[in-house]
């Protein structure tokens, strides 16, 4: 399916967001080899942390795959440094500590954050982590993000709607609209 996407939109990226047991599956260098292969750009893996991370970021970066870092709320200088160090593409800044979900509204702003990270030279911060209405997405912008990441908020849509592609991709289009839009005010 992802090769498919590829060929169907050359420009856009495609970021995966996993678990390491998906990884492991059948060998960390193989999953980023296919990674390649179809055109993934950036892989998230999400139960990694970043002082465990060396096989999986030396796999994505021999594969021209961008490996991505979660930067949470709390995350100390040491922390900090590293992520800008070690990751690519961008950096997946945590709105709040705890569960996903658009029914957990995001904390804002984290503006020291973004100024440490951008301080390091890190990849640009994306907030994610409960971001589901268009204020949250103009705060994120305004504290220096260079976008939001509104996850959970579209698997509900999908799962909405998902025996009627025509209305499902009409809910998005209402959704998706005013959260870019609320990245140019």
């Amino acid at each position: 399916m992802l090769a498919l996407i590829r060929q169907k939109h050359p420009t856009i990226p495609i970021g995966l967001l996993m678990y390491a047991n998906l990884v492991f599956n059948k060998g960390i260098d193989e999953f980023y080899a296919q990674c390649e292969k179809v055109g993934v750009d950036s892989v998230l893996v999400a139960d990694v942390p970043v002082e465990e991370s060396a096989p999986f970021r030396q796999a994505a970066l021999r594969h021209n795959v961008a490996p991505i870092f979660i930067c949470p709320p709390n995350a100390d200088d040491d922390l900090l440094r590293q992520i800008a160090s070690y990751g690519r593409g961008y950096t997946y800044l945590l709105s709040r500590a705890g569960v996903t979900g658009a029914e957990n509204r995001a904390a804002l702003p984290l503006n020291h954050l973004v100024a440490k990270l951008k301080e390091y030279n890190a990849a640009p911060p994306l907030q994610g982590f409960g971001i589901s209405a268009p204020d949250q997405v103009k705060a994120a912008i305004d504290a220096g993000a260079a976008g939001a990441i509104s996850g959970s908020a579209i698997v509900k849509i999908i799962e909405q709607h998902i025996n009627e592609p025509e209305k499902m991709l009409a809910a998005l289009k209402v959704f998706v609209q005013p959260m870019k839009a609320a990245t140019r005010s």
